[in-house]
């Protein structure tokens, strides 16, 4: 990286007594020092994208995608860890439900979690999850923890669903 000093205008040129070598550029308005620089740039180029969603082709479970964006391009990552966490509604203390293993495709990571890894915990709207995902690019690692519960519209479904199939069944019998 460069960066650009503006001085003032003058007619001549001083050498400043530095070991870099520079480069001072004179025009009819003012002189430019340019000097190399060797700051970071922004850790703000890259983004961690996490999305969760229910299942709903299957209606079990959640998915999951985590993608590497820099500019909303994909970037190329690799995933070092990914815990799934339920949260106390009290006191927010967060336990460890699963690790889930995403694959990749085009450099996107998806994965599944299924009702049944959940054990007890169930997908009714009242608990609260988060899903945290460590990611690596080249030397740099990325985190990111996104929190979520789905407010009670699966477990409507399948209600809604359990009375269709009981009045099919009900009607076929008449």
């Amino acid at each position: 990286m460069r960066r650009i000093r503006r001085l003032e205008s003058c007619d001549y040129l001083i050498h400043l007594g530095q070991k870099t070598p520079q480069l001072i550029t004179s025009s009819n308005h003012s002189n430019v020092l340019i000097e190399r620089t060797w700051h970071r740039q922004s850790r703000r180029d890259y983004e961690l994208d996490i999305h969760v969603k229910f299942n709903a082709d299957i209606m079990d479970g959640i998915q999951i995608k985590a993608q590497l964006l820099k500019e909303q391009r994909v970037s190329a990552m690799s995933i070092v860890s990914t815990n799934l966490f339920r949260v106390n509604e009290a006191s927010w203390v967060e336990t460890l439900v699963d690790s889930p293993t995403l694959t990749m495709a085009l450099g996107v990571f998806t994965g599944t979690v299924s009702q049944s890894t959940l054990l007890l915990n169930e997908l009714s709207g009242m608990e609260t999850y988060a899903l945290e995902v460590t990611a690596l690019r080249k030397r740099r690692t990325f985190k990111k923890k996104v929190y979520f519960n789905h407010l009670g519209c699966f477990d409507s479904i399948l209600r809604l669903q359990k009375e269709i199939e009981y009045f099919q069944i009900t009607k076929l019998d008449e």
